[in-house]
């Protein structure tokens, strides 16, 4: 049987949309993804039995919000809305339909929604002032003992004030999943001028950045990168439908397209981009056409 060539050929998508198509091509290939995303289709038309189990399916949607932000969006449906377009009011995802398949318009929306960053609208300032009803979670807060964090009862002021990590076991402070951080500081505007501020608070960024916290990287991914991770992918479908012997009688345009490629290694640099891009899926989830037509798992 043939594979389209939108399944393995990506030469043709736009620099603009090489990011979020390799996330949705990439995602194609999870089954959890894929089930979530039908789940959540389910949950959102009552279709599943009962309010606890839908409640169950939004769970499990934010697990995946938790990791990968707006973008998570494009992988469910009604549970959070699309942007961009009059016709992201009524939008319904595609997927798992092949990107290249998909209307001029629905690859507007999806980058859009990808894209879309909140301080574009609302302008919140990363580092501000707390709001009061964070005051409740700072006022239950219940600090360690000092024995237990630093192993002895007394330490050096200056120990204490840089123990980084530690003292959010003894200072109130609440750290929530997206990442935002709240806690109770002491400012000297009268012992310290700006600069002597700015070059403390960059000490205390630096000791005290919470682990497991996926944060931004603005930097963004060369074109390069992103082409060549989705030739790897496509190499993998290859591989997964036709040995290469097959492939040269069958699909011909294919063994020329990538004839100067070590297909087998580039098999395996698809399965790691993969769980690059998915590390919070089961680690035993392999994409779905990992395996190849001779039958190779490895």
């Amino acid at each position: 049987m043939l594979i389209d060539r939108e399944e393995w050929d990506f030469s043709d998508v736009p620099d603009g949309e090489l990011a979020v198509c390799r996330l949705w091509e990439y995602a194609r290939e999870s089954l959890t993804i894929r089930s979530l995303c039908e789940r959540t289709w389910e949950a959102t038309r009552g279709k599943l039995r009962g309010a606890r189990e839908c409640q169950l399916v939004r769970k499990e949607f934010y697990k995946l919000f938790n990791h990968l932000g707006r973008a998570s969006i494009l992988f469910q449906e009604g549970i959070y809305g699309f942007e961009d377009t009059a016709l992201a009011t009524t939008f319904q995802t595609p997927f798992p339909k092949s990107w290249q398949r998909l209307s001029i318009e629905q690859r507007r929306v999806l980058t859009a929604t990808a894209n879309w960053d909140v301080r574009e609208v609302t302008n919140t300032p990363p580092f501000r002032r707390a709001q009061l009803p964070h005051v409740k979670a700072l006022a239950e807060f219940k600090p360690q003992a000092m024995k237990a964090i630093f192993g002895k009862e007394n330490v050096s002021v200056h120990e204490f004030f840089h123990a980084g990590e530690k003292l959010r076991r003894i200072c109130p402070n609440y750290l929530y999943r997206n990442g935002t951080e709240v806690l109770a500081v002491e400012i000297q505007w009268g012992a310290a001028t700006n600069d002597e501020l700015v070059a403390a608070f960059n000490e205390w960024l630096r000791e005290n950045n919470p682990p497991g916290v996926k944060r931004p990287d603005r930097r963004g991914r060369k074109l390069v990168d992103l082409r060549a991770a989705l030739d790897w992918l496509g190499m993998m479908r290859l591989l997964h439908s036709f040995t290469l012997a097959e492939m040269a009688r069958k699909i011909p345009s294919a063994t020329q397209r990538f004839a100067s490629r070590d297909w087998y290694r580039d098999r395996k640099k698809a399965k790691a981009t993969f769980r690059e891009l998915f590390h919070f899926l089961p680690a035993d989830e392999r994409p779905l056409t990992w395996t190849t037509k001779g039958s190779r798992r490895r």
